[in-house]
């Protein structure tokens, strides 16, 4: 009996002292798992962060995608600050353009704020690089217009490096002649070939059909070109804007197209900004010509211009535009759309052969990373 009584006791305490030790084991677990559960390395922090990190990268990810479309839109040529802007703004709150700098990098960057105040993300961990201030220009030669000018104090200045075909037969020096900021003109600086309007009108077979080139050269007087016009003077100023005829002048790989003489329009505007820039004469500008049912009516008076700007207004040359009235001794050739009046007293127009200075057109963007320009 009294062995029963003290394996019993013993039996209690070793119960009470394996129920205390689990308790105690299970209080040491909960607190381990508690631990890991919370705190700043805890399991939930850890799930927690790799969450957010995915989804920024995420936004990252999204918006590096939508500004490569925009590159790739722009024919690889990189996005401009209003593009960047754009797709930014899908993701984070409102950029202004103005805002982005022009090269942004790990030391010149801006801080994001999504949209829905939840992450902070560094610009250059999104794009990094140049950005364009417009989108490369594409030629439309529908729409294609003599913009403003730019860099006239430069006009005339030589075109280096710049040759034409080896179907041109000119090895001669190009100048520029007007540049706006879609596109820029060079000039030949010799006067080329001799063309005399009457064998033009009897062998041109393109007739009165002035090009779109040569119509949007001419704007002001667009109206007075269709395609059943055979005024014989028309047809020669389809002759000189006839593109096809004169692309043996342009360097395959840049000029977007070739023009036997500059139009009056770019003539003048040429002129107009030149003289305000580096000319500096006392003598009356060459003012824009007014026109009336035959063509251009005469502005041009006491003009002694030849001799300015490397001679890129030197006259002698035929002009690729109508033109009903002429001076008497600072005249500039044009085509006479007036039938019988002479350019000069000396020179009937149908009867004289004058030479041409080509025209080629190459976009702007293009011509000033490849070539230089010097006073020479």
């Amino acid at each position: 009996m009294n062995n029963s009584k003290k394996s019993l006791k013993a039996s209690n305490g070793i119960t009470l002292i394996a129920l205390v030790i689990t308790i105690i084991v299970l209080l040491i677990l909960a607190g381990i798992s508690i631990s890991m559960l919370s705190g700043d390395n805890s399991i939930l922090q850890k799930a927690t962060e790799a969450k957010e990190k995915t989804e920024r990268a995420e936004i990252i990810e999204n918006a590096r995608l939508d500004i490569m479309s925009e590159i790739t839109d722009n024919k690889g040529g990189n996005i401009t600050k209003e593009k960047l802007a754009t797709v930014l703004n899908k993701y984070f709150k409102t950029l202004a353009a103005s805002s982005i700098p022009d090269e942004i990098s790990s030391t010149n960057d801006i801080e994001l704020i999504t949209s829905d105040d939840k992450y902070k993300i560094y610009l250059s961990e999104i794009y990094t690089g140049k950005l364009i201030t417009k989108e490369k220009y594409i030629f439309n030669e529908n729409t294609f217009k003599i913009e403003k000018s730019i860099n006239a104090n430069k006009y005339g200045y030589k075109v280096n490096t710049y040759i034409s075909s080896e179907a041109s037969g000119y090895e001669g020096i190009w100048r520029l002649f007007y540049q706006d900021e879609n596109l820029t003109y060079i000039i030949s600086d010799e006067q080329i070939g001799n063309y005399n309007l009457n064998n033009l009108y009897n062998n041109y077979s393109n007739g009165g059909s002035v090009s779109r080139i040569g119509i949007n050269l001419n704007s002001k007087i667009k109206d007075l070109f269709n395609i059943d016009n055979n005024n014989p003077n028309i047809k020669g100023i389809a002759f000189f804007t006839d593109s096809e005829l004169w692309n043996k002048y342009k360097d395959g790989n840049d000029a977007i197209f070739a023009i036997g003489s500059p139009t009056l329009e770019l003539y003048i505007a040429s002129y107009n900004a030149a003289a305000s820039e580096n000319i500096n004469q006392d003598r009356t500008k060459l003012q824009e010509a007014q026109h009336d049912e035959y063509g251009y009516t005469s502005q041009y008076s006491d003009l002694n211009i030849e001799n300015y700007n490397h001679g890129i207004y030197s006259k002698a040359c035929w002009i690729a535009s109508p033109f009903s009235v002429g001076n008497s001794s600072d005249v500039y050739y044009f085509c006479n759309i007036g039938g019988g009046i002479s350019i000069n007293s000396s020179y009937p127009p149908f009867m004289t052969s004058l030479s041409v200075r080509p025209i080629v057109c190459i976009n702007t963007e293009d011509f000033q990373k490849k070539y230089t320009l010097t006073d020479e």
